[in-house]
C-alpha cells in the first residue's frame, strides 16, 4: 500500500514510516507530504516536519512553498508567510497568485495591516470555490472533497469572520454532492 493511500485511510503512523523512507532517499513529494503532517498543529514531532518541508521546497516546485506559507500563516508569522507565498507565486502556484492579487486589491482599498488580510483572503477563496461550482469549473464531490481538507486541516481562519466561514465550509463538507446552485448562490451571499 502506498504511502499516500495509508494517509488517506487515516493510518498516519504507516504513511509517516513509508513517506519517511522515501523521503530519505531523496524523493521530493514524500518530503513535501512527510513535512505536511508532522508540522501539524500540536504535533510533537512539527521541527522534524518543517525541515523536510524546507528540504522540499529545493526542488523549484511551488507546492512545498504553498504548504510552508500556509503552515506559518496558522502560527501568525507574517513576514515569513507572506515571504513563502510570494515564492510560491513565483514558482507559478495558481492559488498563491491569487491570493497575491486580493492582498494587492485590498492594500489599494484600505491599507489595512497585512496579517488582518486573511479573513478577506479565506472568504474570497471560499467563494472563489462556490463560484467555479455555479460555473461548472467544479463539480459538487469536488467542492465537498475541498470543504472536507479545509475541515480536516484545521484551517486558521482569522477572526472576526472565522466562525461565519467555518459555518459555510462545514456546510460545503456535509453537503455530499448535492449542492445545488441555488444553496451555492446563497452561501455566497452569506460571506458577503
Amino acid at each position: 500500500m502506498a504511502a499516500s493511500d495509508l494517509e488517506d485511510a487515516g493510518d498516519l503512523d504507516g504513511a509517516i514510516t513509508l513517506y519517511r523512507r522515501a523521503a530519505i532517499l531523496g524523493d521530493r513529494t514524500a518530503q513535501m507530504n512527510l513535512g505536511v503532517i508532522l508540522s501539524r498543529p500540536g504535533s510533537p514531532h512539527e521541527a522534524e516536519g518543517l525541515r523536510w518541508s524546507y528540504r522540499a521546497t529545493r526542488s523549484g516546485e511551488a507546492a512545498p512553498a504553498w504548504n510552508l506559507a500556509m503552515h506559518h500563516r496558522m502560527r501568525g508569522n507574517r513576514r515569513r508567510y507572506f515571504h513563502w507565498l510570494k515564492v510560491a507565486a513565483d514558482r507559478g502556484d495558481e492559488e498563491a497568485i491569487t491570493f497575491q492579487r486580493v492582498i494587492a486589491d485590498i492594500r489599494r482599498r484600505g491599507g489595512r495591516a497585512p496579517m488582518l488580510f486573511l479573513e478577506e483572503i479565506d472568504t474570497s477563496v471560499v467563494g472563489m470555490m462556490l463560484d467555479a461550482f455555479l460555473k461548472g469549473e467544479e463539480d459538487a464531490a469536488s467542492l465537498q472533497k475541498w470543504a472536507e481538507a479545509i475541515v480536516r486541516g484545521e484551517a486558521a481562519l482569522g477572526p472576526p469572520r472565522s466562525r461565519l466561514i467555518a459555518e459555510v465550509v462545514d456546510e460545503m463538507a456535509l453537503t455530499r454532492p448535492r449542492m445545488t446552485k441555488r444553496r451555492a448562490r446563497e452561501l455566497i451571499f452569506k460571506l458577503g
